[in-house]
């Protein structure tokens, strides 16, 4: 448990501690101790973040971390999480959404009725539950032949089908990630990669495939070894990244793993022979 809060906030995140009947070891009091960036970077670690409507909320929505909002006289209609896989509490009650800071009614129903029960209800329900095996495509899956275009080239290698079974069984998750800067360098259709990735899922068994269709030099934050397609599966299917393993044949694979705190595996059936980093 990690409580994070602004300098004006150590105070009430000193009391909120001071109910916790868990070991030191098992919490963080973080109030007043970090700049936007290392805020940000924290938060992006966690399995779920709950939090009023504020900046923090929306910093852990746009990193695809599930969110429990705690929603009173704001209007979670307009400034909720944005996407799938997050949990809004609130009551309703007649005067919410009233958008004041202080209530005119004087008695902030729209707070008080929200019970720990409810803030607790809602993040078993977005709290990571999955382990996965994320797959690199080329290489790992398919024979690397070099800006794939074609179905006529795509060759599916031998003992992947069985492999991925023996996966599924030991009930893991298998999502495809993949860069394929074909798509930028007017190499490869757009189309053709999405009809591909089906293809494989549907042969294969995988259960959703993620691809970067950006150039290198876009700097984008979704090729790997950046973690962002990652955290997207993780919001999607509630995927416990530091339990989970990326396959692939690049060194780049291995650190998109260490970046999310998953282990890495380098197979030997594509571009690189050895890594440092696996």
């Amino acid at each position: 448990v990690v409580l994070f809060g602004s300098k004006s906030e150590i105070e009430i995140a000193e009391e909120i501690t001071s109910y916790f009947s868990l070991p030191t070891s098992h919490f963080l009091n973080l109030a007043g101790k970090t700049n936007l960036r290392e805020l940000m970077a924290l938060i992006s670690e966690c399995d779920a973040f709950i939090s009023n409507d504020s900046g923090p909320m929306h910093i852990a929505s746009a990193l695809f971390v599930p969110v429990a909002a705690i929603f009173g006289s704001t209007d979670k209609a307009v400034t909720g999480p944005l996407g799938d896989g997050h949990r809004i509490i609130s009551k309703d009650i007649p005067c919410s959404p009233c958008l004041e800071r202080e209530c005119p009614e004087r008695h902030l129903r729209c707070m008080t009725e929200i019970s720990t029960d409810d803030v607790y209800n809602a993040l078993l329900e977005i709290l990571p539950k999955n382990r996965a095996v994320f797959l690199d495509k080329d290489g790992t899956l398919i024979e690397d032949v070099g800006y794939l275009n074609s179905f006529s080239d795509l060759k599916i290698l031998e003992g992947v089908q069985e492999n991925l079974q023996r996966l599924k069984n030991a009930g893991f998750k298998l999502i495809g990630i993949t860069n394929q800067s074909g798509v930028a360098r007017g190499i490869v259709g757009e189309e053709f990669v999405k009809e591909s990735n089906k293809y494989l899922q549907k042969t294969l068994g995988i259960d959703d495939f993620y691809y970067c269709p950006h150039h290198p030099d876009d700097e984008c934050q979704c090729r790997k070894p950046k973690p962002m397609l990652l955290y997207k599966a993780r919001l999607k299917h509630r995927v416990k990244l530091k339990e989970s393993y990326v396959i692939g044949d690049k060194t780049l694979d291995v650190l998109l793993a260490n970046a999310v705190g998953a282990k890495g595996v380098l197979v030997l059936t594509g571009h690189d022979k050895k890594s440092e980093h696996a």
